[in-house]
């Protein structure tokens, strides 16, 4: 057994279970709070967005008493094509999805569209999102020429947040930190006595 493992043992049989629980959770979303800057890093890497951007996407949901459950996600799963910035060409639309990498969409357009609270702009094609397929080009409607006009989607911080890199670290920071923290808290606690703290 290492020594923190029997330093946290020891602190343990001191402590009520309320100042346990009250520890775990704090813990708990402190590591995980810890989590969101190697995730930015990491998705700055492989989508052309800002640090500022991608931290914006990024949402942490905190554990609390009752729920021993803290979770680091992103706000949307897919992103439009027209966040990343798009310039229009003869035979389509190139974008910049990964740094340093255009890459031309074939037969897409860029256009600005009516919304409910003004217009804006977006990357568009003829075609539909089908599930299983993902976007499917050409005409989906009743007569020659007509069809389903889409907004295009791609890659997302979401989408990057699945990569097993990034997993693998995460887990492992995971892993690394929360004892350490825990065992931080629960000293603390358990140099204030037995009764509820705050800390």
């Amino acid at each position: 057994m290492s020594r923190l493992r029997r330093d946290l043992a020891r602190i343990y049989r001191d402590l009520t279970p309320a100042q346990i629980e009250q520890a775990s959770y704090r813990a708990l979303n402190h590591t995980v709070a810890k989590l969101v800057k190697p995730a930015q890093q990491y998705t700055s890497t492989k989508l052309k967005m800002s640090a500022a951007a991608i931290k914006k996407q990024l949402k942490v949901d905190k554990a609390r008493p009752g729920r021993m459950r803290a979770t680091l996600s992103a706000a949307t799963p897919s992103m439009r094509m027209r966040d990343f910035s798009p310039k229009q060409f003869k035979k389509g639309t190139k974008v910049t999805i990964t740094p340093r990498q255009r890459k031309l969409v074939k037969h897409a357009f860029i256009q600005t569209v009516a919304t409910g609270t003004g217009s804006t702009m977006g990357v568009f094609s003829r075609g539909k999102y089908v599930t299983g397929r993902g976007f499917v080009k050409g005409a989906h409607g009743k007569g020659t020429g007509k069809g389903k006009i889409t907004q295009l989607k791609t890659s997302s911080v979401a989408q990057k947040l699945d990569d097993t890199a990034l997993l693998t670290t995460l887990r492992r920071k995971m892993y690394n930190d929360y004892p350490v923290r825990l065992g931080y808290l629960m000293g603390r606690a358990s140099s204030l006595g037995p009764s509820p703290a705050r800390f």
